[in-house]
């Protein structure tokens, strides 16, 4: 059998050349294995930046509005803005010194009160009567109204009615002797500029049968001078 024999040297430097790699290895490799598992790469969130008020405001632009118009009518909806008894003249209702009950067309011709009971109904300090026309005002008889501010006798059609202002107790007075109660003052429709014609036919139970015209406009006819 034959022997084979190394130098030391020989040997030791076998050893070191086997040694090198592991070590090396022994370097590279990762401490953890939660080190070894990549990570997913970050997503960058957009950021909007607000606009600064303050460097708009001292820009110096000038913002201009649209025009727009405001208008008013004296009696629009349910509620009148106007009433004409007790100053004889058209006047706001919040700047008078007493109280005024108006009771408007809109109101009578979309519940369908075509008596002055009916009318009247909801004013307080009104008591309606069994004869017709006649009525009572804080418990005194007032069987006279007026009509645009004029005593006239006899029964006014709702076709013909604008609204109709109840003034309570002495404020009356500005009409002359009158009752204790108040005034009832009937305000009637007044003329249009513009051709309007109105035709209402109407029926109910106990007979009732119910029919109203009614034409304004300006006049065709033409006096010769």
């Amino acid at each position: 059998m034959n022997q084979i024999r190394y130098p030391l040297r020989a040997y030791l430097l076998g050893l070191l050349l086997a040694a090198g790699p592991v070590s090396a290895w022994a370097q590279t490799a990762p401490s953890s294995p939660a080190q070894a598992t990549p990570s997913a790469p970050a997503q960058a969130t957009p950021v909007v930046s607000a606009p600064d008020a303050s460097a708009a405001g001292t820009s110096g632009e000038v913002v201009t509005l649209q025009a727009f118009n405001v208008t008013g009518d004296a009696a629009h909806g349910y509620v009148a803005a106007e009433s004409t008894t007790g100053t004889r003249i058209a006047s706001k209702i919040s700047d008078l010194p007493f109280s005024v009950d108006v009771v408007t067309s809109n109101f009578m011709n979309d519940f369908q009160l075509y008596t002055l009971n009916d009318q009247l109904a909801l004013v307080p300090g009104f008591s309606p009567s069994e004869v017709a026309g006649q009525f009572q005002l804080r418990g005194f008889t007032s069987p006279i109204t007026m009509v645009d501010g004029f005593r006239r006798i006899g029964l006014v059609d709702t076709v013909d009615i604008d609204r109709i202002e109840v003034i309570m107790g002495s404020d009356a007075s500005i009409y002359g002797a009158t009752q204790p109660g108040g005034v009832v003052n009937i305000i009637t429709a007044q003329p249009t500029l513009t051709q309007t014609d109105h035709l209402e036919l109407g029926g109910g139970s106990d007979e009732f049968y119910r029919a109203a015209l009614y034409s304004s406009g300006p006049s065709s006819f033409v006096p010769r001078l």
